[in-house]
């Protein structure tokens, strides 16, 4: 049986590396054994932990966009027009039959 790596090495090899493919090349082992040893020593590997800021990254610009332009949920789409649906609808429907609104 091979000696096992130690959790610092891996927790390193974690941090400075991009991919698990790159870590587990520093440190002499297959991605998926370097996945497997992040696993066994709770350790986040580099792809769960570049997945983890995205998700971040794509939450923050959700919540800033919503706080920019709130949508007003409790509102029907007839109330938000100002109460002109049918002109709404008939807008609509004289773009879609090649004739101008007026």
């Amino acid at each position: 049986m091979a000696a096992k790596i130690a959790w610092e090495r891996v927790e390193r090899a974690a941090r400075m590396y991009r991919g698990n493919q790159e870590a587990g090349a520093a440190l002499g082992i297959a991605a998926s054994s370097f996945g497997r040893l992040c696993r066994e020593y709770g350790i986040e590997t580099p792809k769960a932990a570049r997945e983890r800021r995205q998700a971040e990254m794509r939450r923050r610009k959700e919540e800033e966009d919503e706080a920019l332009d709130p949508e007003p949920e409790h509102l029907s789409e007839d109330i938000r027009f100002g109460g002109r649906e049918d002109d709404v609808r008939a807008m609509q429907s004289s773009y879609t039959h090649g004739r101008p609104y007026h």
